[in-house]
C-alpha cells in the first residue's frame, strides 16, 4: 500500500476515510506527508485522527487474533505491554506510516485491542 504512486496513495486515503477506514487513511495521509507538504493528506489526517484519537492515546493489549502477522506489525506486537499507548509506539517508530500500518494490521486481525475502561477489572466493593 505505501509503495504505490503518490496519486494512487490519495485515492486509497479519501477510499478509506469515505469508507470509515481511519487508520488507514491516517496511515497513507501520514505516508504522503512523508514525501512533502500535501494540503489534502493534511486535511485527511486531521479528519482521521480526531476519529481516532481515543485508539491511539488507550494503551493496547494483545488480543487473540492468530493470523500470520507481517514482519512490521510483529516487531509493533513485541512492543505492545497494555501500558504505553498506542501514539507513543508509533512515536518511537523510524517511519511512522508503516507503525501506522502495522498497527491497522494488528487492530483488524484481532492481535491487539486498545485498553479502555471497559476492559478493566472494577477493584473488590469494601462492602
Amino acid at each position: 500500500m505505501l509503495a504505490l504512486p503518490i496519486d494512487d496513495r490519495l485515492d486509497a486515503m479519501l477510499a478509506r476515510l469515505h469508507g470509515r477506514d481511519f487508520l488507514g487513511a491516517y496511515a497513507l495521509a501520514e505516508s504522503i506527508l512523508a514525501s512533502g507538504d500535501h494540503g489534502l493528506a493534511q486535511i485527511c489526517r486531521k479528519e482521521a485522527l480526531a476519529a481516532l484519537t481515543n485508539t491511539l492515546e488507550s494503551p493496547l493489549a494483545r488480543g487473540r487474533g492468530s493470523a500470520p502477522l507481517s514482519g512490521d506489525a510483529e516487531v509493533f506486537l513485541s512492543r505492545v505491554d497494555e501500558h504505553t499507548p498506542a501514539s507513543s509506539i508509533v512515536a518511537a517508530a523510524n517511519d511512522r506510516a508503516l507503525a501506522l500500518c502495522a498497527l491497522h494490521e494488528l487492530i483488524q486481525s484481532g492481535a491487539v485491542i486498545p485498553v479502555t475502561h471497559a476492559h478493566t477489572i472494577p477493584a473488590p466493593s469494601s462492602k
